[in-house]
């Protein structure tokens, strides 16, 4: 059954996706050096988070915008297992966990995004439709993953759908993100330690503030369908968790 179904069009999409931004890299390189002089006399004046928020204000809200309308018309079904973990809190390692007790320990694909939705990632072209058939057809037990950070408020529930949320210890959200967007977005334009703690502690940090991400799934953490795990017990006993899930 699964050897008939292929994913070439999200593969051929993402290989259109990184030439592009590679292009687009390729054309900012060399006003790089300009860009940090302008970050650096910024912080020197004191106004490095106001410069900082110009460039990265856009973004967030675009991510914040996307969360809102996600799952719009869309009910999660007794085959749907979502994963729901705030940013840079294990959300790969439990989407490979639950992927591959869906499958049996036998998942196999070129990129996770192939066969995993998420709706309100950066770019909506390589998003799987939450309504296509093939992660169903190919998984033999009837069930597939789906990614969210969304806060539970923008999450449709259904007693039929399985839950899993994933919170992790805030400071190391704080440490591991600026980390991660050094290299995936920011590389040398970074911003001091001190302007990310500041906007990772507003409301216009990626993908919502982490309290009320938190605090939102903590509300549902007796309900029979959803598990709740932190980060660091999934780390401590990954064999625990892994039987838990299953």
């Amino acid at each position: 059954m699964g050897s008939e179904i292929n994913f070439d069009d999200l593969q051929q999409e993402r290989q259109l996706q990184r030439s592009l931004m590679n292009e687009k890299r390729r054309k900012v390189k060399p006003l790089i050096p300009l860009l940090r002089t302008y970050y650096a006399a910024a912080r020197l004046l004191g106004l490095e988070r106001p410069a900082f928020e110009r460039r990265f204000r856009p973004i967030s809200d675009g991510f914040a915008k996307r969360v809102e309308h996600a799952f719009d018309g869309y009910t999660p079904t007794e085959s749907d297992i979502l994963v729901c973990s705030y940013f840079k809190s294990g959300t790969h390692w439990m989407m490979q966990i639950a992927h591959q007790i869906a499958h049996r320990g036998a998942g196999e694909y070129e990129s996770i995004y192939d066969v995993i939705p998420w709706n309100e990632g950066p770019n909506p072209k390589l998003a799987l439709p939450l309504t296509d058939p093939r992660p169903l057809q190919i998984s033999p037990t009837g069930l597939r993953v789906i990614k969210t950070h969304g806060t539970a408020g923008y999450i449709p529930y259904n007693e039929a759908a399985k839950y899993i949320c994933v919170v992790r210890d805030p400071k190391d959200v704080f440490v591991s993100s600026y980390h991660f967007m050094a290299a995936a977005m920011l590389g040398p334009l970074r911003p001091s330690l001190k302007t990310w703690l500041d906007i990772y502690l507003s409301d216009h940090a990626f993908w919502g503030p982490w309290a009320d991400f938190t605090a939102s799934y903590w509300e549902w953490r007796d309900r029979p369908n959803v598990r709740f795990f932190t980060y660091e017990q999934v780390q401590q006993d990954k064999v625990a968790a892994i039987r838990q899930l299953a």
